[in-house]
């Protein structure tokens, strides 16, 4: 890469906004965060647009200039909108932003999807031409959004890549309240329940990983109008990845499995009448992954982007558990 480019990042503020952003100017790349509000402190060469991607205008503007567009900028199924305000922040935003690609003749634009198109699958590791079985709306929002970034690239020329990933871990983590509740517990030495299955596989993606998978996306021709899993390069069972997070962090606490009879029917219940388990907090479109858990292959990334991650599940988890308590310290 000779040319030095400018770049937009949607939802820069966020987890892999922030990671993205900092290995951009590390390239020595020029960097327009698109976001609600600044990321803390802005870093050195980036500049700050506020906005929401909603607004058609401002969306269209923040695209003028550049010659990539980063768009992370959505709302997950931890929002508990409602379908239509989904929509308009993840399909609709999505359409303005490739509507300002196209103004202002942005050359590539790359997507934030989400494995959680696949849905709960037991045919595991699932590559990206598997089926389609969604978890709710969100998932569907960000199905339609490839197939819109598909069309653009038919339509006007515009070079898309889409990388669908699992939950990223990295500084900024504040979103998943179960996963906070985990840090918490662990942070206390108390024990970590496991409910029901601790042989199904754990997947995660560490930020600074996620971050490095977007760049490749961004140069190379062979991404061009592909879809990708990214994701860490182990795909652990519960208990062993839980088992190795406590031991990175020097916790004492310890694993225990609660029996499937215990907790099955209960989830499965809360799951058909759309509510959320009181104890654990998660969106309920997210509660069939209990079940069979979750593993994505990355060959095709190692293939055509040369994605290499470098942190394990544990790993990342770990280092955001150490950020986020040395940040409740210092805030």
């Amino acid at each position: 890469m000779s040319a030095r480019r400018t770049c937009l990042v949607t939802g820069g503020s966020g987890v892999l906004g922030q990671a993205l952003t900092r290995a951009l100017l590390d390239r020595g790349e020029k960097v327009r965060i698109f976001d609600l509000r600044p990321p803390g402190p802005l870093p050195d060469g980036a500049e700050f647009v506020r906005g929401d991607v909603r607004g058609r205008k401002s969306a269209m503007v923040a695209c003028a200039g550049c010659d990539a567009v980063f768009h992370l900028a959505a709302c997950m199924p931890q929002a508990r909108l409602g379908p239509a305000a989904f929509w308009a922040v993840n399909v609709g935003g999505t359409l303005n932003l490739l509507d300002g690609c196209v103004r202002h003749r942005v050359r590539r634009f790359v997507f934030a999807s989400t494995i959680e198109i696949y849905g709960p699958q037991r045919d595991l590791p699932l590559v990206e031409d598997a089926p389609k079985l969604f978890t709710g709306t969100y998932s569907r929002n960000k199905w339609e959004c490839e197939a819109h970034c598909r069309s653009y690239r038919r339509s006007y020329g515009l070079e898309v890549s889409m990388l669908r990933m699992p939950m990223i871990f990295g500084p900024g983590f504040y979103h998943e309240k179960t996963t906070l509740a985990l840090f918490e517990r662990v942070r206390k030495g108390r024990i970590i329940p496991i409910p029901g299955r601790p042989d199904i596989p754990y997947s995660c993606v560490a930020a600074s990983d996620a971050a490095a998978a977007f760049l490749s996306a961004s140069d190379r021709k062979e991404s061009d109008g592909e879809a990708f899993n990214i994701a860490a390069p182990d795909s652990p069972t519960v208990r062993e990845f839980l088992d190795g997070f406590i031991r990175a962090v020097g916790s004492r606490s310890r694993t225990v499995v609660v029996p499937a009879w215990l907790i099955e029917p209960g989830l499965k219940l809360l799951h058909s009448l759309d509510l959320t388990p009181p104890i654990i907090r998660t969106p309920p479109e997210l509660i069939p992954f209990a079940f069979t858990g979750g593993a994505y292959s990355i060959d095709k990334a190692r293939r055509l982007l040369g994605y290499a991650p470098e942190h394990t599940c544990a790993e990342a988890v770990a280092a955001t558990y150490l950020w986020y308590h040395r940040k409740g310290k210092t805030s």
